[in-house]
């Protein structure tokens, strides 16, 4: 047999869903182009003894230009640190500055000193504001009559693998940037997402009976193609994390003679025992080789969690020496976890994560459009970075239907 590499991959079809929890996410209705961010440039009104606006974010290199239209009061804009002073500005008269650095600047008017405004100067456009996102019409029409018919659409997700997605204690609602995404969608669609916290293993059975799509970090693969769809959106792969003072683990091979904990039906799963010869019920694979007694090491132990955050207790409890998840987890497990976890090794099997759906779709296309002008508008880069998760973004070039190639180096051998 032959692995498939990348995170996530085959689970167990137990159908059981995990929580009622229910998140509806709401979509605007206006239309909405985003202005280019390329240029920055903007102008400051002065009326009223107010700079309207008073706080802007603009790009290095941008000039803002202040005008006095019709206030029959002369005004300033003078900079805190000096570094500018527009002298009086009559009625008709402007004053332009261009920003050559980042930083943030002060300003207030000397004649009138309660007159008072800042302009946040970036080097990264996409720590610009967005204009507040709004239907697309000319995507929101690709959506199937049937499917608008419905009023939402039903989202299936499993809320235990933060900051994916995941249940926030505080409020019980299904948070994470998987979900964050799913609205940004469902606002370019018009069509409203009601997403529900199902078990993993029952997504895919349940797409196109219970559920119309899935946004819960799936990694595409050839087995998982023959029943549904995906749209690719991201990338990620799996990692090791340990306790601070654990093993070092460089390869599969250092995890011989270890306990690794994982959750339950995920390519990690598969990995450690696929390393060993095996499948996760412990049964040999035919034709394959334990790598670890081939090499005079002991097995590995593999735990094997329904969710991940079970998994995540394990290696901190000490019952586990390593931690094996998707890149984005382990990554927030260990910032989650300050001084406690850390990441060992590099990552390895990275591979797509695509929206899953029933076979052929009429959801496909709009989906696809809808995840492209994301992208090409920044909302998309906006959302990753807001989690700290941009390493797995991808041009819109590459939002492509049942893509599951894998990028660089994998995490075992082909078994």
């Amino acid at each position: 047999m032959v692995s498939v590499p990348g995170p996530r991959t085959q689970r167990a079809a137990i159908l059981a869903v995990l929580g009622l929890t229910l998140l509806l996410i709401g979509s605007t209705v206006a239309d909405a182009t985003p202005q280019d961010q390329s240029s920055s440039d903007r102008t400051v009104g002065i009326a009223n003894f107010t700079f309207v606006p008073s706080e802007l974010t603009v790009l290095v290199g941008a000039t803002v230009t202040w005008t006095n239209p019709q206030d029959p009061v002369q005004h300033t804009t003078t900079s805190n640190d000096g570094l500018w002073d527009s002298g009086p500005l009559a009625t008709g008269d402007s004053f332009a500055f261009t920003f050559g650095q980042p930083g943030d600047f002060a300003y207030a008017c000397a004649i009138h000193p309660s007159m008072t405004g800042i302009v946040h100067v970036v080097s990264d456009a996409s720590a610009l504001p967005l204009p507040a996102l709004a239907k697309v019409d000319a995507i929101a029409n690709e959506v199937p009559p049937d499917m608008r018919a419905k009023g939402a659409l039903q989202v299936a997700t499993d809320a235990t693998y933060a900051p994916n997605e995941f249940v926030d204690p505080a409020d019980g609602q299904i948070k994470g940037w998987d979900i964050e995404l799913g609205q940004a969608i469902s606002t370019v669609l018009g069509l409203p997402f009601v997403v529900s916290n199902a078990d993993f293993s029952a997504i895919i059975p349940g797409l196109g009976t219970r559920y119309d799509l899935s946004l819960s970090s799936f990694t595409p693969t050839v087995e998982r193609e023959k029943t549904v769809d995906f749209v690719t959106y991201y990338q990620a792969g799996e990692s090791w994390f340990t306790r601070v003072g654990g093993p070092d683990i460089a390869q599969a091979a250092d995890l011989c003679g270890r306990t690794v904990a994982v959750e339950t039906g995920t390519t990690e799963e598969t990995d450690a025992w696929g390393f060993m010869g095996k499948k996760p019920d412990g049964s040999a694979i035919a034709g394959d080789k334990d790598n670890c007694a081939a090499a005079g090491r002991g097995a590995i132990t593999v735990h094997s969690y329904t969710k991940q955050t079970e998994a995540n207790a394990d290696v901190l409890g000490g019952r586990a020496d390593v931690g094996w998840a998707d890149q984005p987890v382990a990554d927030y497990q260990v910032q989650l976890q300050s001084g406690q976890l850390r990441i060992t090794g590099q990552a390895c099997s990275v591979a797509p994560y695509g929206i899953a759906l029933p076979k052929g779709s009429g959801m496909i296309k709009p989906l696809q459009d809808a995840i492209v002008y994301l992208i090409d508008n920044g909302y998309y880069a906006q959302i990753l970075k807001k989690y700290g998760v941009s390493d797995g973004a991808i041009k819109s070039s590459a939002v492509a239907l049942n893509n599951n190639d894998t990028v660089g180096s994998v995490c075992v051998p082909s078994y």
